[in-house]
């Protein structure tokens, strides 16, 4: 399975979790639980997917430049 669909699952059972009976588990997430209208971005919803939410999170931004 590609990495994509992967973080997609995941994603998506850690809100049916959080949103039991808001949206079907098995399909796609719906774009208003993802913070804004188009789904463009995710951040809104790290507190909730943060795989291990007690561990702070890596800045690679000075090895990418």
């Amino acid at each position: 399975m590609p990495l994509y669909e992967q973080l997609h699952a995941y994603v998506r059972g850690r809100l049916c979790s959080k949103y039991p009976n808001r949206f079907d588990c098995d399909g796609p997430i719906p774009a208003h639980i993802l913070g804004n209208m188009w789904a463009q971005t995710w951040h809104d919803r790290l507190d909730d997917v943060t795989p291990y939410p007690d561990t702070p999170l890596v800045n690679i931004t000075d090895v990418l430049i």
